[in-house]
């Protein structure tokens, strides 16, 4: 789960460059944007986390 988890992150960081026009590498967190992929990593990490909860 956690192997998916990584590729699951992986992607949208990349995904996130490719849409900004940039190279995959770490952006300024100042951008609105990446605060918003930043927000939905979270959000999709507290789900799981919950979802698996015991």
């Amino acid at each position: 789960m956690k192997t998916k988890l990584l590729s699951l992150l992986s992607l949208l960081v990349v995904s996130h460059s490719a849409l900004a026009g940039s190279a995959p590498v770490a952006t300024p967190v100042d951008e609105p944007s990446t605060l918003v992929v930043i927000g939905a990593v979270a959000v999709v990490i507290g789900l799981v986390k919950w979802k698996n909860r015991k």
